[in-house]
């Protein structure tokens, strides 16, 4: 994880995948190279070049299910729409309350965490879903305000889509 800190994705991606070559690595070992070679695949060649990796790691490790979301967030189809929420659900993140803390530094934060799920919430559109995309959006506002941030467009994005009161 130290070069993913510094940047130096393709030296990241190389030690992960020694992790997982090696016959004596652990479940947890394995789970967390996978993990980082995600994020590292997707720092390196945008999100959608972690997908088989997150998939790995996403059984048991948030920050895996996160980046997962992400990929099929950006797909934009409904079967992937619906296991991002899933995914989302089961780090925690469909209660407000809940916080998203990553443990490497990874780039996603509590707020765009809970934003992608409001994003996820109004795309689905079933009864209840723009009830829950408001308070999931408005409790990624509380604590990202900010007018150019990743939570500022999804705000946006959802206001444009139509959702109300927010």
């Amino acid at each position: 994880w130290e070069d993913f800190k510094f940047g130096a994705y393709s030296s990241a991606i190389s030690k992960f995948n020694q992790v997982l070559s090696l016959s004596n690595s652990t479940e947890a070992n394995k789970v967390d190279a996978y993990n980082g070679l995600g994020w590292s695949q997707a720092k390196s060649n945008g999100m959608e070049a972690g997908y088989s990796a997150f998939s790995q790691a996403a059984s048991s490790n948030n920050e895996a299910r996160v980046g997962l979301a992400a990929v099929l967030i950006q797909r934009g189809q409904r079967s992937g729409m619906l296991q991002a929420i899933q995914l989302l659900t089961d780090v925690g993140l469909s209660n407000v309350a809940t916080r998203f803390t990553s443990t490497h530094p990874i780039g996603i934060s509590n707020a765009e965490a809970h934003a992608m799920l409001a994003f996820c919430y109004y795309w689905r559109g079933q009864a209840g879903d723009d009830a829950l995309a408001r308070t999931q959006i408005q409790a990624a506002r509380a604590e990202d305000a900010s007018a150019d941030s990743s939570v500022a467009q999804i705000y946006n994005t959802l206001k444009a889509m139509g959702l109300t009161g927010i």
